[in-house]
């Protein structure tokens, strides 16, 4: 019996199910955010952490352990990014580059290396694989586009 099957909690390392919500935890808010309430392509650039990773992933939470509160204290707390990202992650798995140039596909995997595990929400931590590739630009103008934003009460 797998460690799934056991808890329901995800497998590090392993792909998130289909039909699973991630949050991005907003890396800074635009002047007019408050005005269009969309996603910015920043929020999806590598942060010098991610980058370390083997192989190098962006930090999202899966909504199904975790809490935007939780993601956001997670992150740091801090009070200029009290917003989110929502993407599915079929969706995520289903984007393609423009122009297609063959770089694989995005994936987004249960990761808990370097999260602190008495941070409530910790569980949910992921990633999502390939934002390091040449189609990274392309890739993240599609998730900016593709999120659904929410604020941070």
């Amino acid at each position: 019996m797998t460690e799934t099957q056991e808890n329901n909690n995800p497998v590090h390392g392993q792909p998130l199910p289909s039909g699973h919500e991630v949050l991005r935890v907003a890396s800074a808010l635009s002047k007019d955010f408050h005005e269009n309430r969309r996603a910015h392509v920043s929020w999806f650039n590598l942060s010098s952490s991610d980058k370390l990773q083997n192989p190098p992933r962006l930090s999202v939470f899966d909504t199904l352990f975790t809490t935007p509160v939780e993601a956001w204290i997670i992150s740091g707390s801090k009070e200029g990014r009290r917003a989110v990202a929502l993407l599915p992650v079929d969706g995520i798995r289903k984007l393609r580059p423009i122009p297609d140039n063959g770089d694989p596909s995005l994936d987004v995997i249960s990761d808990r290396e370097e999260i602190d595990e008495c941070m409530p929400g910790h569980i949910g931590h992921a990633g999502i694989l390939g934002l390091d590739s040449q189609s990274r630009k392309s890739y993240r103008v599609q998730l900016a586009e593709m999120a659904t934003v929410a604020m941070i009460e």
